[in-house]
């Protein structure tokens, strides 16, 4: 699994998804605003625990801002994640454009993210149960099935092979010893790892089975 999803099991899907957007924003420049984190797509019913759940990962920092009027001062953010990952060669600002043109909610956001980060050279996702993309994503089995669902009908994923439970078959004892009785689903993506959007839109990638 990447590197990301494993270093941020703790930040629930909003905070996992204003993340990953602060670390692909290559604009980001000095202090965060509430309104920039609202703009970036943090909810604003969700704002106080994005907020508490990066500065506990040091992700952001606190930066008291004064004020001349009486009251209490407002807080800005400055954005210090520092951890490696291979985000930017995995996940590129122009893929991200494609699922932000959706009007799609953060659930279904993240988990194409985490197909994204998670494909091979190919663009297939394998051995990845729902359980386990739920866990790492931070979402529960059935938004994870919707999530994947609408990424099937608007053809940003396909999904290939679906998951199952393999059951005994007394006709056939030797099965009996097979050490897996699970096969997770395997999904494609609709779209390469390519580096610019002209080669995005010049080169669609066809899987023909």
């Amino acid at each position: 699994m990447n590197e990301f999803f494993t270093l941020t099991t703790s930040l629930s899907a909003y905070s996992k998804w204003i993340l990953i957007r602060l670390i692909l924003d290559k604009t980001i420049e000095g202090k965060l605003s509430k309104a920039d984190l609202i703009k970036l797509g943090c909810p604003h019913n969700k704002f106080k625990k994005v907020v508490d759940e990066l500065l506990k990962i040091n992700a952001i920092l606190v930066h008291n801002v004064e004020h001349i009027k009486k009251g209490r001062p407002s807080n800005s953010y400055i954005f210090v994640y520092d951890k490696y990952t291979e985000m930017n060669k995995l996940l590129s600002s122009e893929m991200l454009a494609q699922i932000e043109g959706e009007d799609f909610r953060v659930p279904v956001k993240i988990v194409w993210c985490f197909f994204c980060l998670n494909k091979d050279e190919f663009g297939f996702v394998e051995n990845l149960s729902v359980p386990v993309i739920a866990k790492a994503c931070k979402l529960k089995n059935v938004e994870v099935k919707t999530a994947i669902a609408q990424l099937v009908a608007s053809n940003k994923i396909q999904q290939l092979i679906t998951g199952c439970t393999f059951k005994k078959n007394g006709l056939f004892t030797h099965e009996e010893n097979l050490p897996i009785t699970k096969r997770a689903s395997a999904y494609a993506l609709s779209i390469p790892n390519y580096d610019t959007v002209d080669e995005l839109k010049a080169t669609p990638l066809n899987f023909n089975f």
